[in-house]
């Protein structure tokens, strides 16, 4: 016996080997009784909620209230629980209103006004020559639940919010991180809240390509469209080599062409695929999103004035494709000054802000520069800060509380009015350089007939 336990056996020393049964023994009752249930971080001894807290706010750099932040992180859930805790357990009835606390869904909905609008400027201000629907897909997949909820466990929100459950679902995380955007702006400003979009929301474009976010479904239908509001010919393709056509690794390489103007080339398995590749490629240079446009300068926002929808310089003018209506003159011949010329039919874009009165006498026409679209304001149909944006709106300068503006694109303007760009009727295809030459007295009384299409016998101003 003793040299048993001097020498062990041959399964080697025994205190090694009663240890080996004991932890297999252990991880056999531990597999039977399953995961160890999730459980409240307030359930810890150490637990201190207010010194979380209150380490959180000096984390990002943020003054602000205790009391404001714990609602930012407390869910309806978790108010619901405690009104039934305290009906349960026979206590004076209660509701939201007596208790000391509130849930975070306003100050959340506040939070996402702020990095939607926040954003989708941001994106319009870099990327100027990208659509309007791209430029509302990439802002809707940053604001998504995914993403924010992402974003949010990583800024360790998860172990803050106060809900029915042990780990908050993708739901609350979103929320919380909304309701912490809104708590800045509540407790210091709009700019402290955007900047903490810009540094933590928009910065998850790194490494991202906006042309796939983007999914465009029809790229040579998009690149034609494109082509033909500025003026320039319908894209064509040609197959520039291909190699291995009569086998299994065939590729063709295909490039688009404007009048002779090369715009994109790219490589496929077959011509269709190698056709629409080189038309995505070619929307990419036109929208200037490919891989030598220089990153978004975070750090130059804020810098170049743009810290606020109501500072910065004006926004620069972009071809406008949506948001205008348009007035067709088409029952008479429309009389240029120069040359004898005249119109047999032209358009007018314009848009309209407020509300026109019974008696049609509060009209205000906005006369436009010659660059200017007529998106001067923001609107429903196009929430594009607008040219004019700080100066035509509810109580501002020009107030549509009490008055209805009218923004109209002159003729000749080309940004959904009849210029250069549009189709000749005659010939079908742009006018180019035979666009007839226009004097302001053309502007003026081409902007008189869309007024009487109005039912507007007198503007205002």
């Amino acid at each position: 016996m003793v040299r048993l336990l001097r020498y062990g056996t041959i399964f080697g020393p025994l205190k090694d080997r009663w240890r080996y049964l004991y932890k297999s023994d252990l991880y056999k009752r531990r597999i039977e009784a399953g995961p160890e249930p999730e459980r409240f971080r307030s359930s810890l001894i150490n637990w201190n909620y207010d010194a979380e807290l209150y380490a959180c706010t000096h984390r990002f750099g943020e003054k602000m209230n205790i009391e404001s932040l714990r609602n930012a992180m407390t869910d309806a859930s978790f108010l619901n629980q405690i009104i039934k805790q305290r009906t349960e357990a026979g206590l004076a009835a209660t509701d939201q209103t007596t208790l000391s606390f509130t849930h975070n869904e306003e100050l959340a909905k506040r939070g996402k006004q702020i990095a939607e609008n926040f954003l989708r400027r941001a994106l319009q201000y870099w990327y100027p020559k990208f659509p309007q629907e791209g430029i509302d897909a990439v802002t809707k997949f940053l604001i998504s639940e995914s993403t924010i909820a992402y974003i949010s466990s990583k800024l360790g929100f998860k172990t803050l919010i106060r809900c029915d459950v042990p780990s908050p679902r993708p739901t609350m995380l979103q929320n919380a991180l909304f309701a912490f955007i809104g708590a800045i702006d509540e407790n210091n400003n709009q700019s402290r809240a955007e900047l903490f979009v810009a540094d933590f929301i928009l910065t998850h474009l790194v490494g991202k390509d906006m042309n796939e976010i983007w999914h465009v479904k029809n790229p040579m239908g998009l690149l034609t469209t494109v082509l033909e509001e500025n003026g320039r010919q319908a894209p064509e393709s040609r197959l520039i080599w291909a190699t291995g056509v009569s086998s299994v690794l065939s590729t063709y390489v295909v490039g688009v062409y404007s009048n002779k103007e090369f715009l994109g080339k790219s490589a496929g398995a077959t011509i269709s695929l190698a056709e629409e590749m080189a038309a995505r490629d070619a929307l990419r240079r036109l929208f200037e999103t490919d891989e030598k446009r220089a990153p978004i300068p975070f750090d130059k926002l804020y810098k170049h004035g743009f810290a606020h929808s109501s500072e910065g310089p004006e926004p620069a003018y972009h071809h406008v494709i949506s948001g205008y209506k348009i007035y067709k003159h088409e029952n008479e011949p429309f009389r240029l000054k120069y040359n004898n010329k005249s119109l047999n039919e032209f358009q007018l874009a314009y848009e309209t802000w407020g509300k026109l009165n019974a008696k049609k006498n509060n009209a205000v026409l906005i006369f436009t520069g010659l660059s200017a679209s007529s998106h001067a304001k923001s609107h429903d149909e196009n929430p594009r800060a607008g040219w004019w944006e700080k100066f035509v709106g509810p109580n501002l300068g020009i107030d549509t509380n009490h008055f209805f503006v009218i923004c109209c694109n002159h003729l000749g303007g080309c940004y959904g009015s009849t210029g250069p760009s549009s189709k000749n009727p005659k010939t079908n295809k742009p006018y180019g350089a035979s666009f007839p030459m226009l004097s302001v007295e053309d502007f003026v009384r081409a902007q008189f007939h869309l007024i009487r299409h109005l039912g507007i016998e007198k503007v205002r101003y």
